[in-house]
């Protein structure tokens, strides 16, 4: 019996003791440790029932219990944070002597009680308080963010009806958790636009064909109103974005004798136009998209031979609706036109193929080729010196640049490119891309903050915790992309979408791809889907192989190195499990996956990359995924090459001055980096080498500027996720924060926010903080010592 007595004597002196370590701070003995002070200070209404000021030691929190009037509502707390249920304020990690203020409105409800909060609307609108029980008179601020679409305004318990009229038509609404915005206990907030979800079709002189895969889809439903196509999209299909799919070729619309060419504003084409399949504002002054059509040449002035084409295995009719197995090849063609356009069908049999020599020597200005077209032999196409435009179907399976020669091809200044399949990527990281460029086209009401990079940036920058860190004064727009795509061909297509106001960076890894190789390559028309468009708004004669690498995507490339390949044909949702999954990016398309909320994990750690900060850049033969390719020859090994070559270094800054043609300025940024994965270069000679590489980008390059300096986009190996420009959810939130500070200095802004003073929940970064606000790191451990 003693001893049950003592063991309860010793509990109740454990229990005792862990509540005034609680109340202290969790002061610990403190040997060794400062002790600060933390001061609160509190307006009328909030009373602190604790100690205050308490003394506790450094690094560990201060935690007071606080009582408040019923008519009193807490609106602020500068310095710490509180817990309305608990009533309880914690300052974390103290540093040094603190004053925590905590403020406070009178109301004329009961403050005691707390409502369940919710909004509803779409991705896009954002709200400063997430899902959750919150005390009543707690303030919240809510902001409608499809700027594209004609917003209604708010209502409260449901969507806005005859009988339910909006509380405010403002796009940004600050309102109180009130007793008279409750419902059943619950406070849900509505966001209501106008029926920004309904697009029209005008078959402008054509007609509709029934039983396509578009008249059956799960994103959208169709209906005949007054002779034209009403597409309603499904919700989750129209919030995915701030722009809609236009319907890619499937044959919808037909006309006899005519190929259809794009889809355009106005129904004599003098509008803005619209490649087959790419994304259309919703905010148009007009509702309506008229197909544009293109009468074919004269049937007579082809010469045809019949042929076979079989679908290879695994190449199905669902997956390649536009293949006829049985049609003909053209062999020749006599006519003059300057604008040759290639019947669909000739004698009621389709055509398929063009064969070598076909249209050799021939004077028209413009080709336009339909969507069944499977086969281009090379030389089809030879001795067309004058030819300067092509209207182009993304479905040709069999086809390589030689269709044409040097001559013909390099006066072709636009490619018209139309999607004659279904996309195959959208919802996965694979398909981000044309999501982020939807937000470039919809979001025009603010300046834009562009960020144009390789993978370093879609898993590497926060786009809205950079917004938030500017206050909402920046659109912030991740063009993150994969690092082996031509991601300067975004940059060149700027000089479309930027404007004066926009400032754009280009922060590109050390890949050739990223610095001006001209060879397209089939993953940049993979992350293209759906916005084909932007191929109106760059030369494409300054690419090669632009033909070869679609058939190449659509074939899939044999000697690819990338283990993710897979015929585009042959591609299901899931053929590339955890890497693409569905959903697996935000509204920003940012790449979240669970397996980066942790710091480098050895075990996906890939060597591959070794950063050189000099001329010498992986190269288009950059070898393999596998650690042991890699090579540290960077002068002579055929995976390395000089990025200041003229081919390259010519064609980059042909690009940077097309983006400046927009007005916006166009700066150099540096893309985050592994100090581990520096070359032993670097490790030797230490940080001189960063002065040495930013003066080279400065002294080659007519760039703006550049923002920032090398030494801030190092960070050490833990925040990197599974190889050298990929950080992980830390390393995310530390590179947004750095390019927050560097864009504060360029814009001649002051950098009012520390790294978590606009709070710490984004989606994609994790927060690690010594008591400045700064991660736990020291890279100069990887540099020689002396």
């Amino acid at each position: 019996m003693k001893r049950t007595a003592f063991s309860i004597l010793v509990m109740l002196l454990l229990l005792f003791a862990a509540a005034c370590s609680d109340n202290a701070g969790e002061a610990g003995d403190g040997e060794g440790k400062n002790r600060y002070t933390v001061t609160v200070i509190a307006s009328e209404g909030i009373r602190i029932t604790s100690e205050n000021p308490l003394t506790v030691n450094e690094g560990e929190r201060a935690v007071f219990t606080v009582a408040v009037d019923k008519n009193t509502v807490v609106q602020s707390v500068l310095g710490g944070s509180y817990d309305h249920k608990n009533r309880r304020l914690t300052v974390p990690s103290v540093g040094s002597d603190i004053r925590v203020t905590m403020s406070g409105e009178r109301v004329d409800y009961d403050t005691s009680y707390s409502y369940d909060y919710e909004l509803i609307g779409t991705s896009w609108d954002k709200s400063s308080h997430k899902a959750g029980s919150y005390q009543a008179g707690t303030r919240i601020t809510v902001s409608a963010g499809l700027q594209n679409r004609s917003f209604v305004g708010w209502t409260v318990g449901g969507y806005i009806s005859d009988t339910r009229l909006p509380i405010s038509t403002e796009r940004e609404l600050a309102l109180a958790l009130s007793p008279d915005l409750v419902s059943s206990g619950k406070v849900t907030l509505y966001a209501n636009y106008a029926d920004g979800n309904v697009m029209y079709y005008d078959v402008n002189g054509g007609k509709m064909k029934a039983g396509t895969d578009n008249l059956d889809s799960p994103y959208y439903t169709l209906d005949l109103v007054d002779g034209r196509l009403k597409v309603s999209l499904s919700k989750d299909y129209y919030e995915l974005t701030e722009c809609a799919s236009t319907f890619y070729d499937d044959g919808t619309f037909v006309r006899d004798g005519y190929v259809l060419t794009e889809y355009n504003t106005e129904p004599d084409g003098s509008g803005e136009g619209y490649s087959l399949g790419s994304k259309f504002p919703l905010n148009l002054d007009t509702d309506t998209l008229y197909c544009i059509w293109s009468k074919d040449s004269e049937h007579s002035a082809f010469e045809y031979e019949e042929i076979t084409l079989p679908r290879p295995d695994g190449v199905t009719e669902k997956t390649a609706p536009h293949w006829v197995e049985k049609g003909i090849k053209i062999t020749s063609y006599s006519g003059d036109d300057e604008r040759v356009v290639i019947p669909e069908k000739i004698d009621g049999k389709t055509v398929t193929a063009i064969a070598s020599g076909a249209f050799k020597n021939r004077s028209m200005q413009e080709l336009v080729m339909h969507r069944r077209i499977i086969l281009v032999e090379d030389g089809a196409f030879v001795g067309c010196g004058s030819l300067n435009k092509i209207y182009y179907p993304d479905g040709i399976f069999d086809i390589t640049n030689d269709a044409f020669d040097g001559a013909s091809w390099s006066g072709v200044r636009s490619l018209f490119v139309n999607a004659t399949i279904a996309p195959r990527f959208a919802s996965t990281l694979e398909g981000a891309y044309a999501l982020k460029l939807t937000r470039l086209m919809a979001n025009t009401g603010k300046p834009r903050i562009i960020v144009i990079a390789g993978s370093s940036a879609v898993q590497g920058l926060a786009a809205g915790y950079l917004e938030a860190l500017f206050e909402g004064e920046y659109c912030v727009i991740n063009l993150g992309t994969t690092r082996t795509t031509q991601g300067y061909m975004y940059l060149e297509a700027m000089n479309h979408f930027a404007t004066e106001s926009d400032t754009v960076l280009f922060a590109p890894e050390n890949s050739i791809y990223m610095l001006g190789e001209p060879r397209l390559y089939w993953k940049t028309l993979r992350d293209m889907e759906g916005m084909y468009n932007l191929f109106r708004y760059i030369d494409i004669s300054a690419y090669e192989n632009v033909l070869g690498a679609f058939s190449e995507l659509n074939k899939g490339d044999p000697d690819a190195y990338d283990p993710l390949k897979s015929p585009r044909y042959y591609r299901s949702g899931g053929d590339y499990g955890d890497l693409v999954k569905a959903n697996n990016t935000n509204e920003y398309g940012e790449y979240l996956l669970s397996a980066r909320e942790k710091y480098c994990d050895e075990s996906r750690y890939k060597w591959v990359y070794k950063i050189t900060l000099n001329n010498r850049v992986k190269s288009i033969k950059e070898g393999s995924f596998l650690n042991s390719d890699i090579t540290e020859d960077y002068y002579t090994a055929p995976t390395w090459c000089d990025m200041l070559d003229t081919k390259y270094k010519d064609n980059l800054n042909r690009v940077i001055l097309s983006a400046k043609e927009s007005g916006a300025r166009v700066y150099f940024s540096y893309c985050p980096m592994d100090a581990a994965a520096l070359s032993e270069e670097i490790k030797a000679e230490g940080t001189g080498w960063f002065a040495t590489y930013e003066r080279m980008i400065a002294d080659n390059y007519v760039f703006d500027g550049a923002v920032g300096t090398v030494s801030g986009y190092v960070y050490h190996h833990r925040y990197f996720y599974d190889n050298a420009f990929h950080p992980n959810d830390y390393g995310r939130a530390y590179r947004t924060y750095t390019l927050y500070r560097d864009l504060c200095a360029l814009l001649g802004k002051s950098a009012v926010n520390g790294i978590f003073d606009v709070g710490t929940d984004f989606e994609g970064c994790l927060f690690e903080m010594d008591s400045l606000g700064y991660p736990v790191t020291d890279i100069d451990e990887y540099f020689v010592k002396e």
